[in-house]
């Protein structure tokens, strides 16, 4: 009897063991809200991990337009910043949905980029969002940027982390 006990103890923990190391369940949606202002995003850190249907929520609550990006290395373009030479999204192979204020996949005239890349722009007063699913060709940090007025708003300090885990 107690080898039975004991034996049907042993499956359950190293069926559990197998459940945490395999996985387990995919992580929960997260949805982020964003306030962009002159010159700020609150909150300036995000953190996500592989796996997480992530959707960021901007709403602008300045007086000026203002956009978000996500990339590493900033780019210059006489002498001013104007993007990232690297575009999260791009990298990863991501085609995120974008919805509200001025939504682009790409730059656009009006709001040329060195490196054209992903991008919501967000009228005063108006709102948009940013929805995909984090993989692995994420993780690390990333930084979150406004170039609006030929890069015055990222001079100033409209920028942020965007950080992703395994």
């Amino acid at each position: 009897m107690n080898r039975i006990l004991f034996f049907m103890m042993l499956v359950v923990t190293v069926t559990g063991l197998l459940a945490a190391c395999s996985g387990g369940q995919p992580a929960e949606p997260v949805s982020f809200d964003v306030e962009m202002s002159e010159y700020t995003y609150t909150p300036s850190t995000l953190q996500a991990k592989v796996g997480q249907e992530i959707t960021i929520n901007v709403s602008n609550s300045g007086v000026l337009e203002h956009e978000l990006m996500i990339g590493r290395e900033v780019e210059y373009q006489d002498g001013k910043p104007n993007g990232f030479k690297v575009d999260m999204f791009t990298a990863a192979g991501v085609e995120p949905e974008i919805s509200g204020g001025i939504a682009s996949s790409q730059s656009s005239d009006e709001h040329m980029h060195a490196n054209p890349g992903v991008m919501v722009t967000v009228p005063t007063s108006e709102t948009g969002s940013i929805k995909f699913v984090v993989n692995k060709d994420m993780v690390g940090e990333w930084e979150m940027g406004c170039f609006s007025q030929e890069g015055v708003h990222y001079t100033a300090g409209m920028i942020g982390k965007f950080i992703v885990t395994p």
